[in-house]
């Protein structure tokens, strides 16, 4: 059975010197990964000094997850 979820990641940086963080956004498309991540952005991390308004890589999910999960970088896809 082929899942249709996929991971969308997307990167940001808190500060002028800080690192770049990673997140994966699992959604069914771009749109409702945007969606998601421009929630994530305002509601969960406040004021980032840069952020990705695109994804950078997509990937196909291969472990349960659900709609609307946002996953840091370490995590299992």
């Amino acid at each position: 059975m082929s899942s249709k979820l996929k991971a969308y990641v997307y990167w940001y940086i808190m500060d002028m010197y800080g690192h770049t963080e990673y997140v994966h956004v699992i959604a069914v498309s771009e749109k409702q990964a945007n969606y998601f991540w421009y929630n994530y952005l305002h509601k969960v991390l406040g004021r980032v000094y840069d952020y990705d308004t695109t994804p950078c890589n997509v990937i196909e999910c291969t472990r349960f997850h659900e709609v609307g999960d946002v996953l840091g970088q370490n995590a299992r896809i």
